[in-house]
């Protein structure tokens, strides 16, 4: 399975849908993708930019990949405000987010505060056509009763390669 998704031509990057689909399998579907639209929505309800996730109310379990560009000054910080807000409120049963695992900022210090679990992803993500993202990446986990967050490294594509294995019998290509 790729780990690729989203046109290479935009700011905007859809989720890998294989991680979306290990995070699904590891902690329940989503309820709730709060930063979407109907072409890449993680959950069957969704928050698109012209109702703005920072200001909305979330629910249930809910799949955050958030919008952020550094050159056009649209910064994550805001998004990790309001997940540590919705998870420590018991407004959601759990935050998963993906995140750049960008551990000399402000953010990061705060999201690791607060998260119970950040799992850093091995090697990079991949999007648009192939192309992979020039940055480290993990998946945060926030719940209502808060961190700090035990850290870890998960290798997906060694848990995808281990799935199709065992659905092949055991072989593994």
């Amino acid at each position: 399975m790729d780990l690729t998704s989203g046109p290479k031509s935009t700011d905007e990057w859809s989720s890998p849908q294989a991680i979306v689909d290990l995070c699904a399998k590891r902690w329940g579907p989503f309820d709730l993708d709060a930063a979407a639209d109907e072409t890449n929505a993680q959950a069957p309800a969704w928050i698109n930019r012209f109702e703005d996730g920072l200001t909305r109310p979330w629910n249930g379990r809910v799949w955050l990949n958030p919008p952020w560009c550094r050159r056009k000054r649209m910064p994550i910080g805001p998004w990790i405000d309001k997940s540590v807000e919705e998870a420590l409120s018991g407004r959601v049963a759990l935050v998963c987010a993906l995140v750049p695992a960008s551990v000399s900022t402000r953010w990061w210090h705060r999201l690791a505060a607060n998260a119970t679990r950040i799992l850093l992803l091995k090697g990079r993500l991949r999007y648009g056509d192939g192309g992979s993202a020039k940055f480290g990446s993990c998946v945060a986990l926030l719940c209502p009763f808060g961190g700090p967050a035990r850290i870890d490294v998960w290798d997906p594509r060694a848990e995808i390669a281990a799935t199709k294995g065992a659905q092949n019998g055991g072989a593994t290509s």
